[in-house]
């Protein structure tokens, strides 16, 4: 189940006759190794103003997501029909993105290029607010919440541990 989404409205060369989106999903998050999980999937489509068609050719995706990159290069798409107001997905990509700090907003940015069709380009970008990663301990500072790393002497060796707190012969973990 994911824990967010959201929706981030782009524009294209050819804005009177197709429309740009990304579907942002945060899938889970790992506390682990305190990141999270974005998947940002791509999507060209009709304006409900416009009648139904179709594009076909070759196209790039370049991804910016929490200052992670990636390229796809001269993917192909041959649509089929696309109906007035409806949406085609054209490509996605998965990110394993560090919490740097808590809460945590990354910038989103995709370009489509080079396409062999029209709209021979497009793009959108916003932000996400990642969920925020509990599980470590906190302590209050000047009446300030901040997140803090719990260790455990063995031995004369200090070694990360994770927090639980218990109540009523139920351990959960800190928040």
């Amino acid at each position: 189940m994911a824990l967010q989404s959201k929706t981030i409205a782009g524009s294209t060369s050819d804005s009177a006759k197709w429309t740009f989106k990304l579907e942002v999903t945060e899938n889970s998050i790992n506390e682990d190794n305190e990141t999270s999980s974005v998947k940002v999937e791509v999507f060209l489509g009709r304006p409900s103003t416009q009648t139904s068609s179709y594009f076909m050719g070759n196209y790039d995706l370049n991804y910016n997501v929490g200052g992670k990159k990636h390229t796809d290069n001269d993917l192909y798409k041959s649509s089929g029909t696309i109906s007035a107001g409806g949406w085609c997905s054209i490509g996605s990509h998965t990110f394993d993105i560090p919490h740097t700090k808590e809460p945590m907003e990354i910038d989103i940015e995709v370009k489509m290029s080079g396409a062999s069709f029209n709209p021979s380009s497009a793009s959108a970008s916003g932000k996400l607010t990642l969920t925020e990663i509990f599980g470590g301990l906190r302590i209050g500072v000047g009446g300030v919440w901040k997140k803090t790393t719990a260790y455990l002497g063995v031995n004369g060796v200090w070694k990360k541990c994770k927090v639980y707190i218990g109540k009523n012969k139920e351990w959960k973990k800190g928040r």
